[in-house]
């Protein structure tokens, strides 16, 4: 889970912090194939606003976090075919969908109990020949892919991640993950320098280990079928060692 509150305060910054692009291609192979309603949830600050411009799809980026939605709304343009929303994926209640994405750890923000609430949710959200695209991530060593996120690869310590200037904004950030009963608990501490002014504060979020054997289980309760599973973003078959699982999942009509 993450703290709204913490999080309303990081969202100014978001884009500095995470911009990382290493799903596009993936996203875009998967968005070719959609001519119609898009959901992304969370949608984070816009990393992907470029799915506003595609002139096939109509999407609605989605948020938990109302300061989060409002930099989307920023990043809109006027006439532009997307929209976004406050919403909670465990109770949507945006209407039906082609696609439905939840990128990066998105699920795994949730603890287990609301696994299945969660995906009957995405499950009637989606219109019948509608897909959902769910990326869960390893929690635990070993990982085999150098690229996978250092708050997930590195804990039990406090470990710099970066220090990147943007415009007039400096922001260093340091993390300390510790993994725990099947829960890994991310802290994280800022440095900000903006505009000559030195602003320092935390945030944590805890995200929810899962095996493919859980998830199998959930997306069959749930009244969905697993048509695809990844590995990694350059579309691999997966295998156990791998540090992904990225579905393709439908409704089992």
């Amino acid at each position: 889970m993450a703290n709204l509150e913490q999080y309303s305060e990081r969202a100014q910054y978001y884009d500095i912090e995470f911009h990382d692009a290493s799903d596009r291609k993936i996203l875009e192979s998967i968005i070719d194939t959609v001519d119609g309603r898009v959901l992304e949830i969370p949608s984070g600050s816009g990393r992907n606003i470029w799915l506003a411009g595609k002139d096939t799809i109509d999407v609605v980026f989605a948020d938990l976090n109302q300061s989060m939605v409002e930099q989307v709304t920023k990043k809109l343009k006027k006439g532009s075919r997307g929209a976004a929303i406050q919403a909670d994926m465990t109770d949507l209640a945006l209407g039906v969908f082609d696609l439905i994405l939840i990128p990066r750890e998105g699920l795994q923000l949730l603890s287990k109990h609301q696994l299945l609430v969660t995906l009957k949710s995405i499950r009637a959200s989606l219109k019948d020949e509608g897909s959902a695209y769910i990326d869960i991530a390893k929690l635990r060593a070993p990982f085999s892919s150098p690229n996978h996120p250092t708050y997930i690869t590195q804990q039990d310590a406090w470990y710099e991640d970066f220090d990147r200037r943007k415009d007039n904004v400096r922001m260093v950030r340091q993390h300390k993950s510790h993994m725990n009963s099947g829960i890994l608990a991310v802290e994280y501490k800022f440095q900000v320098e903006d505009r000559g002014i030195l602003r320092q504060f935390e945030t944590s979020i805890e995200l929810t280990e899962y095996s493919i054997e859980e998830l199998s289980d959930a997306f069959k309760r749930a009244g969905l079928r697993i048509m695809v599973l990844y590995g990694n973003y350059k579309m691999k078959p997966y295998q156990p060692t791998d540090d992904r699982m990225i579905f393709l999942v439908q409704k089992d009509i």
